[in-house]
Parts: C-alpha cells; structure tokens; sequence
C-alpha cells in the first residue's frame, strides 16, 4: 500500500488547540441565535450540549482509529522488512550449496552418502564442502547446531525434502533447510521489537506516528464497499464546504465595503472573489503547519469580533432592560431551524489525522480536543443567550431600514449590527465572514491529502513529484469556479451538511473504531493503550450510529415538507 503518512514538521499542543478552533468556529456559529430563539431556551441548550458531547466522544474515536490504523502500519511494515531479509538470506545461501555440491560431486554421491536420508546428504554436504570462512557464516547464523539436533530427533522423510542434484544445473533445493535458516533472525527480531506472549502481558504500543487519512482509514477498516462509500462522502462534502466559503466571503466584502470607481456593488463579488482566490491559494499548497501564522492571525481577529458582538448586546441590555417575558422555552416547532444551523456547528473530524499527527507530545491530545470542544460549546451557549436576551422580542424585521433601532435576530447575527452608531465597528463586525478565510486552506490541505490516498501514484512513476502540486489545483481551484457561477450556496449548505456532514461527523468515526477495536481484539485481546478513547461501551456506538440514522431520516423529511411548500417554524 502506497500512501503519503507524512507528517511534517512537528508543533505543540497549543497549535493544535489553535487549529481545531479555527477550523470549528465558521460561519455557522453566526446563525446559531436565530435557530436558538426559535427552538427556545431550554430545548436549544439541551441540543447544544448534546451535539458537543456526541461530538467529542466521536472525535475521541478518531484519535484511537488512528492509533490502531497506525499499529496496521507499523505491522506491514515489520513483515515487510522480515520478507526481504528471508529472501537475502536465501539468495546467500542456495547458490553458495549447489556450488559446492558441484564442485564435489565425486565425494557426495558415494555410496555412503547414498545411503543417508536426504536431511542427512544435506549435513554431510555442508560439513565435507564447506570452507572455513563458510562455515563461519553458518555458525553465525546458528545453521549447524540447530539443523543438527533437530536432524537428531527426527525419523527419514525423504517426502518432505527435495534433492535436486544435476551436473548441467546444479541446484540445491530443501524447503525444511530454508525454513529452519529463516525462522532464526525472524524469532530473533520479534523478541528484540515486539514479541508477544500467549497472555497479551506486553500488547504492543499503539502510537500515532504517522498521518492515515480517513480515505485510507475506511479502505484498512471497512473494506471496498465503506471505502467507496467514504470517498463519494468525503469529496462531496469537502468539495461543499470549500464552495460555501469562496461564495460567503466574497459577498460578505461586496456588501460590507461596495463598489468602488465604474464597478457596481454586483460586480464587485468577481473582484473579491478573485481576492479571496490570491491571497488564500498559495497557502493551500503547504500543509497545517505552514499555515500557523495565519491562523493565528484570523483567531485573534476573529475572537475580536465575537467579543465586540457580545459587548455591545450585553451594553444594550444594560441600557434599554428588555423583559425576558414571551421567549421561548421549549418549541419543537423550531427544532428543523436549530437543527439545520447547529448539526455540524462542532465540525472537525475530517481534520483530525492531519491536525494530530504532528503534534510533538500526544499524551494529552485527547484533553487539548477535550478543552476545545468544551471551550466552543460555552462560547456559543454565551453568545446565543446574550443575542437572545438582547433582542429576543424586538418586532423590526431588518436593521438597515430602522437605523436608529435595533432589529430581531437576524439569519447571519452580525447584520444586527448595521445599524450600530460606530461605522467601523458596525463594519468590522460585518466583516466576521471574511476573518474565516484560513479555513479554506486548511479544508484544501484536508482535500487534497483524501485525494492523495484516494489515487495513491506509486514512487516510481514520474507524476509522484508533482502530485502535491497537482491535487492541490483539483482540490482548491473547482470551489473557487463554483463560486464565481453560483453565489446562492443554501442548496450546498443543506446538503453538505445534512448528510455527508452527519456521515462524517458522526457515522465514519464510529464505524473506524468498531471494526478497528474488533481487529485489535481478535489479535491481542483487549488491551489499554494511551490514545484510546475513554467511551469504550458499545453504549455510545449504539447511540452514535442511532443518531446518524434518526438525523439523516429527520433532514429527509424536512427537505421533502420544504419541497412540498410547508413552512416549518
């Protein structure tokens, strides 16, 4: 199996920590408090906290398939190694015997040595014909001394072994000889790496040393018919996600900034798109960590804004104390709502090989994930409960026709902003879209890394060395494309999301670690590794795969009652 499993230079726990929240916190956070209002207060942070939960716990499987799909690795490797040491080892040895055969062939084929079992001609063959430094070799080897006691306890098998001896082509075959040379540096190597007892008292170390795509993960875990599945799944949904973003952001700065000399605000999209395309393009041929300082830049501006969001809702509240009263508890009716804004809110699972790989110390890998999911689920719990209190009730549809007031809950919450007093802050904070442009390159990076293992060039042909190069341009270019013709993407957000986002996020990562565990078991037995996940009850693999199915059927209803003209609330 020929797969890219580098993974690059190494960073710390913190970059990680960095990475995972970038990648999480997108565009869907700014629509939570529409679908939060609506679902009402108490059900929406039920719904909340348990996406996150079911979230984690699957991103806990993903780090422990990786640690099992990396023991599979190691593993091949190991045999590998063992096969062509046994076939250096044969290739030394055979030609050397039929040389010496042939050169005495007066003295073996006398009638002494006729007379022997064909395990024994071998013996007197070696011991007759052998120099002084070939017998060295041998006794290096432990040939002599073991062939000869196990020649002691055994009864004539000529059956067994077969002797060809001819003048013309003189060749020494012996299947047993072979075997008894081969099986010392094999039992040898096995106690110097990873020799196991009959108990499992030394399983070996499950560590996460190399960078196993999912694309590669579903092929050694779910055989042909999950990898065909996942790939279909994986490209639709990267392909997705990277179109939503090189449409957003570009209508985001047309709208925020306009027009500019003979070129209309409409028109100004094919210029920000074209933007958008220069600056992010050259960082999606590099890998996560080439991107560092870039996401560290868009997190600081980002967090920025969302603290500008929440001062400002929190100062109204100060100032105009609207009443709690009439806002929602409990509405089922706006569950489809919160459900559509909120499935994938805690997205990253498609990341996660390329994220955790380089991470220098992994012990605490699942604790950094851990803080990050619980980090994000109270910054959006935060962000809902402020924006709802603050404008929970208010009546005005739209800030842009009510300039001196306040307006309800917008579909993308920084339009409830236009309207602030302070232009550049009013315009920093419509500007929240385009602060998640390091997104794009780390989804690209992720892309084209699946359509590496999909496609898997082997080292020997002359397209390997450009493959980088190539995927990159297949997995980043297409997106921008698709946004330059389609600005409205709702069709791909709901799509993306719905499904292949719920098989990825949910259903994948449960699947890996069943069949995963499954393979390490049947081998090892049940053993305890550092990276395992800490959800080891077949309870929440139940509850996972329950819920990927509930969610998949629950989105199929909602599009047919909004094909069928049914407005759901």
């Amino acid at each position: 199996m020929v797969v890219d499993t580098k993974v690059g230079k190494l960073y710390s726990n913190c970059s990680a920590f960095i990475f995972t929240f970038n990648l999480i916190v997108g565009i869907g956070s700014l629509t939570l408090p529409n679908g939060f209002r609506e679902a009402g207060l108490l059900l929406s942070t039920l719904f909340i906290i348990f996406l996150a939960l079911l979230s984690y716990i699957c991103v806990t499987f993903m780090v422990e398939a990786q640690a099992i799909v990396n023991l599979v690795f190691n593993e091949q490797n190991f045999q590998n190694e063992e096969e062509q040491e046994q076939e250096k080892k044969e290739f030394e040895i055979t030609p050397l015997l039929g040389k010496e055969i042939y050169s005495e062939s007066d003295q073996i084929l006398d009638g002494d040595n006729l007379n022997l079992s064909p395990k024994q001609e071998i013996k007197e063959i070696l011991k007759s014909t052998s120099s002084e430094k070939e017998q060295e070799k041998m006794e290096d080897n432990d040939y002599l001394s073991n062939s000869e006691d196990d020649l002691k306890g055994e009864s004539d098998q000529p059956e067994d072994t077969t002797l060809f001896l001819d003048k013309k082509s003189p060749i020494l075959k012996s299947e047993n000889i072979n075997t008894e040379i081969q099986e010392e540096p094999k039992i040898l190597k096995m106690s110097q790496t990873r020799k196991l007892d009959l108990k499992h008292e030394n399983p070996p170390e499950l560590e996460i040393t190399k960078r196993v795509e999912m694309s590669t993960m579903s092929e050694m875990l779910l055989g042909k018919g999950g990898r065909i599945a996942f790939y279909i799944v994986i490209i639709v949904y990267l392909y997705g996600d990277l179109s939503i973003y090189a449409a957003t952001i570009p209508v985001s700065l047309s709208k925020t900034i306009g027009g500019f000399g003979s070129i209309s605000e409409d028109n100004s999209y094919y210029f920000y798109l074209l933007l958008f395309g220069v600056v992010v393009l050259p960082f999606c041929f590099f890998n996560f960590q080439k991107s560092k300082w870039l996401q560290i830049f868009t997190l600081t501006t980002r967090n920025i804004a969302f603290i500008i969001m929440i001062i400002l809702s929190i100062i109204y509240i100060g100032e105009n104390k609207p009443s709690p009263k009439g806002l929602p508890i409990f509405r089922l009716q706006g569950l489809p709502l919160l459900y559509g804004v909120s499935v994938y809110s805690f997205m990253s699972h498609h990341s996660i090989p390329g994220i955790i790989s380089p991470v220098r110390k992994k012990n605490k890998i699942k604790l950094i994930l851990g803080l990050d999911y619980f980090s994000i689920m109270l910054a959006y719990l935060f962000f809902c409960y402020v924006a709802v209190f603050a404008f929970g009730n208010v009546k005005e549809d739209d800030c842009k026709h009510y300039p001196s007031s306040p307006c309800k809950i917008q579909r993308l919450y920084t339009l409830n902003f236009e309207s602030y007093g302070v232009p550049f802050i009013a315009k920093y904070v419509a500007l929240f879209p385009v602060m998640i442009c390091s997104n794009y390159p780390l989804i690209s990076i992720t892309l084209r890394n699946n359509l590496q293992a999909v496609f898997r060039i082997k080292p020997t042909s002359r397209f390997y060395r450009y493959q980088r190069v190539v995927f990159t341009i297949v997995g980043s270019f297409p997106p921008l494309l698709i946004a330059f013709f389609i600005r409205d993407v709702s069709l791909l957000v709901d799509f993306t999301g719905s499904y292949a986002g719920i098989c990825i996020m949910f259903l994948f990562p449960t699947l890996f670690v069943l069949f995963g565990r499954k393979q390490i078991h049947k081998k090892y037995g049940k053993i305890h590794f550092t990276q395992q996940s800490p959800f080891q009850s077949k309870f929440w693999l139940y509850l996972i795969i329950g819920w990927s199915i509930f969610a998949l059927v629950f989105n199929t209803v909602i599009q047919i009652l909004q094909f069928c003209g049914k407005k759901i609330k």
